[in-house]
């Protein structure tokens, strides 16, 4: 893994540690300074452990073509930048300060985390009906950390947190791309992202959902490093994006499993179960926690069986879940579908099958459109309120593997049908 890679991960990677850091020190009832430390402590650690440790390869590459691509990628990231400004709005989109601004007010609340006042965190945020309280913490903890560090709660904040982590998705994408030498699709690849104003969109309104995109797509870039260079170091590092997935939103904990599923014969090796583990441990641990002590029931699995069968049964709502599905996709992403279309005939006329991963992927957008039949919500509102989000969730991890498979330098093993795990 190049240290260009490296050095792309570790912003938002800061912004997690201090999201994470920050959470542990809220229940002990340390001070702000404490999460300075630590996440100053843990950023030295991954630069000297990946950046210094970690094997580089060596890539030749033509001057001229390394300066173009340097302005090309100069220019790309002014645009994404100068468009996000013009489109964001001071308190970001609905769900930015209804979720999670207005819990990150709370979480600067020091005395409501006490041992007395456990459940105080649940019972204010249910009794107002506010927050998605069941919601892993992840971006409100970072938002707040800043925030109380500031004695402030200025936009900026969660703004600049957003910008970081959207800008982070298409370097990621046209650096591992590029590495490989495939100049054209890496180019095509950031194309694909940044011409797309729903891309744009998303980022001026502050949601948690550009952090499902970001670690997920990082994990795949993290693991396809490890099976090209079987370096101990990446497995480590896979487990701390898959880390970040879980501390994101509750679709991380389904994407995060499901990763960890497709993957469980590499994984349960002892040594690289280790090394998964180190890196996916301390936020797992925390969601446990979370999850335990804290946060209320989630509204979908624990609505009841109460006509669990007939929504599992009706063609209607088969009907209605694919027409958002194929509207969202023919309206805002007609370039990735054609892409993805080039690909599939690809692969018919080489009589190739997909790397396993495209498959996994598959199976998160198949279980993630699965969720909607047992929605408890009026499923025209819920599917209209969130399709355009699930997809952003998925679409750059699409993007990445199936130009990776496309590169002639890709060493991941070729898998049968037969051997997709069964759920």
């Amino acid at each position: 893994m190049k240290k260009e890679s490296i050095i792309i991960l570790s912003l938002p990677l800061s912004i997690l540690f201090i999201s994470i850091l920050y959470y542990v020190n809220l229940i002990l009832n340390l001070p702000v300074a404490c999460t300075i430390i630590e996440t100053l402590t843990a950023f030295i650690f991954f630069q000297y452990y990946f950046l210094v440790k970690i094997k580089q390869e060596s890539i030749r590459q033509n001057l001229w073509l390394k300066t173009i691509s340097y302005l090309m990628i100069a220019t790309i990231l002014y645009l994404i930048i100068d468009d996000t400004m013009k489109n964001s709005v001071r308190f970001g989109a609905w769900d930015a300060w209804w979720f999670w601004n207005y819990r990150a007010k709370f979480f600067t609340q020091n005395d409501l985390w006490n041992q007395h006042n456990m459940p105080t965190y649940g019972r204010n945020l249910v009794a107002n009906r506010l927050g998605h309280a069941d919601y892993s913490p992840g971006l409100s903890t970072a938002v707040a950390f800043f925030w109380k560090l500031t004695s402030s709660t200025n936009m900026l904040y969660p703004f600049l947190i957003a910008l970081v982590f959207s800008i982070s998705i298409p370097l990621l994408i046209f650096t591992e791309l590029y590495q490989k030498n495939i100049i054209v699709a890496s180019f095509v690849s950031l194309g694909l992202l940044v011409t797309n104003k729903f891309y744009i969109g998303f980022t001026a309104a502050m949601l948690a959902d550009v952090w499902i995109s970001f670690f997920l797509l990082a994990s795949l870039v993290c693991w396809n490093n490890y099976l090209e260079t079987k370096d101990k170091k990446l497995l480590f590092l896979t487990g701390l994006m898959l880390g970040g997935l879980i501390w994101s939103k509750n679709e991380g904990l389904f994407l995060a499993f499901a990763f960890i599923a497709f993957n469980v014969k590499s994984f349960l090796q002892k040594k690289n179960l280790l090394n998964l583990l180190c890196g996916l441990g301390l936020p797992l641990v925390l969601l446990i926690v979370f999850k335990g002590f804290f946060a209320p029931k989630g509204d979908l699995f624990f609505q009841g069986k109460s006509g669990l069968k007939d929504k599992i049964t009706s063609v209607e709502r088969y009907k209605l879940i694919w027409d958002y599905f194929a509207l969202e996709i023919n309206t805002h992403h007609l370039l990735a579908k054609l892409t993805t279309l080039y690909f599939g005939i690809h692969l018919v006329v080489l009589k190739k099958w997909p790397f396993r991963n495209f498959y996994f992927l598959l199976f998160s957008l198949l279980g993630y459109l699965g969720i909607y039949l047992i929605s408890p919500h009026n499923l025209d509102w819920h599917i209209s309120t969130s399709i355009d989000r699930i997809v952003w969730h998925l679409l750059p991890a699409f993007i990445y593997q199936i130009v990776y498979q496309l590169s002639e330098n890709s060493k991941e093993p070729q898998i049968l049908a037969s051997d997709i795990p069964q759920f």
